[in-house]
């Protein structure tokens, strides 16, 4: 278990739960050291790792804001979908695990393209 997290945690809290602090601890560290994994697996250079993490904390900040506004009844941007098994066996066929990321990302951040954006490519 990550002390670290759990520090900030009682740091930050009244220890009214200190199970539901060491769950919450346990369950960062989990995340942290899958996203390690990730990391490693996808990446093939310390630079490409360093980037990649770089984007965790703009991205981390963009989720909890949309998680909030959601919790508070507004809607920032489309709703969040998960692509179909199927969706990410095409687009990895098609394009490397960067350009995914890379992509994904642009849509999760900007909303992607709208109607007028390409509508002449299928005219």
């Amino acid at each position: 278990m990550s002390e670290t997290f759990l520090g900030v945690l009682t740091q930050h809290e009244t220890p009214k739960d200190p199970d539901r602090s060491k769950e919450i601890s346990l369950a960062l560290d989990e995340a942290c050291r899958r996203l390690a994994e990730i990391l490693a697996a996808c990446s093939t250079t310390a630079e490409l790792r360093q980037d990649l993490l770089a984007q965790v904390p703009h991205r981390v900040q963009t989720l909890l804001e949309e998680i909030e506004s959601q919790a508070d009844g507004r809607q920032m941007g489309p709703p969040s979908v998960q692509p179909t098994p199927e969706i990410l066996e095409w687009a990895r066929q098609q394009f490397s695990e960067e350009e995914i990321v890379a992509g994904l990302r642009e849509i999760r951040e900007t909303g992607g393209l709208q109607l007028r954006d390409f509508i002449h490519e299928l005219e």
